[in-house]
């Protein structure tokens, strides 16, 4: 009985301490109602947002490894403008501006002014990566493929300072010593005479579409030869052929046209008649010398 009674006055308690803190609460009911709607408003969108933002990663990161896939610089570059301020974008426009530098340095050997201009382009493509990632991996090789567009440009002050960079910022990096090497480089006479000696050359670009250019096939269709060769009667007597394809049966001389020939004997005049040769320097023609006595 005491056990059932002392539960009934702690329960009793509880409800006047409720009742009371109610009664407190009764003018701001309205209040709070609309503070608890406003919350579950909140994490609903909170939700909401959380699946739209993961959808459109999702979606980023699939264009990226498709552009990769099919080797589409163009559309890389759609993504790092269409997500701008994400991780995706750095990425992809880091691998557009590798792209231009491979293809800058290339061209460097073959067109000087296209060459050029893919370079610039790439350097201001690693920068912007620079300005906008916060990636320690994409923060190197940006760093890198700018010291490299620079050196490529001649500009062998600013590369070198993006080596010292990428060497001091990240000693433990995979491109570190990669680094260190080209300030050791650089500083070389040698090296400033060789890119100064390469930037007066003049490279020609190859012809385009021209006869015996690289790569262009001749204007030949083998079909419109003919099956069976055209020759005619005069050529196949002068070549000893026959229409058959076969080599024909010389008939023999008869006398009237066959004439011997005498290895020793003298050319024939004009007019049919043998000609006596002439002798040799300092000795008498056949038909002059002297009889003997």
């Amino acid at each position: 009985m005491k056990t059932e009674r002392r539960k009934e006055l702690q329960t009793n308690t509880l409800a006047d301490w409720l009742g009371k803190r109610l009664e407190r609460l009764l003018p701001y009911s309205r209040l709070i109602a609309a503070a608890i709607v406003a919350a579950s408003v909140l994490v609903i969108l909170f939700v909401y947002l959380s699946s739209q933002s993961a959808a459109r990663e999702e979606e980023a990161w699939n264009r990226y490894f498709a552009a990769i896939a099919n080797n589409k610089p163009e559309q890389l570059m759609q993504v790092a403008e269409e997500f701008q301020g994400e991780p995706v974008s750095a990425s992809a426009r880091l691998i557009v501006a590798e792209s231009q530098l491979a293809q800058g340095i290339d061209a460097l050997f073959r067109d000087r002014s296209l060459g050029q201009q893919e370079l610039g382009k790439a350097a201001q493509q690693f920068q912007t990566v620079l300005e906008q990632s916060k990636d320690d991996l994409l923060l190197q090789r940006a760093t890198y493929g700018l010291a490299r567009a620079k050196e490529s440009l001649n500009e062998l002050p600013a590369a070198q300072a993006q080596y010292e960079r990428l060497a001091q910022d990240w000693p433990d990096g995979a491109l570190a010593k990669l680094a260190q090497r080209r300030v050791k480089d650089l500083k070389n006479r040698s090296t400033k005479e060789f890119y100064d000696w390469f930037a007066r050359q003049d490279p020609k670009p190859p012809l385009q579409g021209e006869p015996g250019a690289t790569g262009v096939k001749p204007d030949f269709d083998p079909a419109s030869l003919p099956s069976e060769p055209d020759i005619k009667p005069d050529t196949a007597e002068k070549f000893g052929a026959t229409g058959n394809g076969k080599q024909p049966v010389a008939a023999p001389p008869n006398d009237a046209q066959s004439v011997a020939v005498d290895p020793g004997a003298a050319p024939a005049a004009p007019d049919g008649t043998p000609s006596t040769p002439s002798a040799p320097i300092g000795e008498p023609r056949a038909d002059t010398a002297t009889p003997p006595p």
